[in-house]
């Protein structure tokens, strides 16, 4: 039996500055979704994942 390596991405679109509240910025919500994401995904991976794939998944 062989593994299959699979990519995916996930794309945003962030408002622009005028629509944000003040004291947060593009990178403050780009490093909030990588976290709730990789959240989301780790959270999978041990409850269900584990079983499923042949190794942890890679979140860059």
């Amino acid at each position: 039996m062989s593994a299959t390596l699979t990519r995916w991405s996930l794309a945003a679109t962030v408002n622009d500055s005028d629509h944000l509240p003040e004291d947060v910025s593009y990178d403050d919500v780009t490093a909030e979704i990588h976290d709730v994401v990789a959240t989301a995904l780790t959270a999978w991976y041990e409850q269900r994942g584990r079983r499923l794939l042949a190794c942890e998944p890679i979140i860059t």
